[in-house]
């Protein structure tokens, strides 16, 4: 049978009437999920025990009684004087007239003091453990994925 010949029967030639049927294939692209392997991750925290260096701040205080004995018109105001702080003590007394006497100063002074420490504090720190499980090759696991028109 030589190209044009599209019948058993040979010994025609074909009419222009003649249809020829044509034929085309179509190709579709698709893809299939397979399971080749399952991962499993899993966290896990160390642990490591450090030393830390610093230093810790402690204040002091200390209180002087300062006497005095003059005569005020109002209770005077807390006042600070350098690393001093003075604060009034007074009191009322009666004479003929009523006036108000600062009997004594307070004067607290406050000392910081600056001393090395050592403390071990526990560092923990996480970390990914991944593991890979391979799937049986005999039976594999086949998700088909449908074509996608375009």
């Amino acid at each position: 049978m030589s190209d044009i010949d599209l019948h058993p029967d040979s010994s025609r030639l074909p009419t222009s009437e003649e249809r020829l049927l044509l034929v085309e294939e179509v190709l579709r692209l698709g893809t299939q999920v397979r399971t080749t392997a399952n991962v499993r991750v899993r966290s896990v925290v160390d642990e490591f025990v450090e030393t830390l260096h610093g230093e810790a701040a402690r204040e002091t205080v200390s209180v002087e009684r300062v006497a005095c004995d003059r005569e005020v018109e109002a209770a005077p105001e807390i006042r600070v004087e350098g690393d001093i702080t003075i604060m009034h003590v007074v009191e009322e007394r009666l004479v003929l007239v009523k006036k108000l006497f600062v009997t004594e100063e307070l004067h607290i002074r406050r000392e910081r003091t600056l001393r090395p420490v050592v403390v071990d504090a526990t560092r923990r720190v996480m970390r990914a453990i991944v593991e890979r499980e391979p799937v049986d090759a005999t039976e594999p696991t086949i998700h088909p994925v449908p074509p996608t028109s375009s």
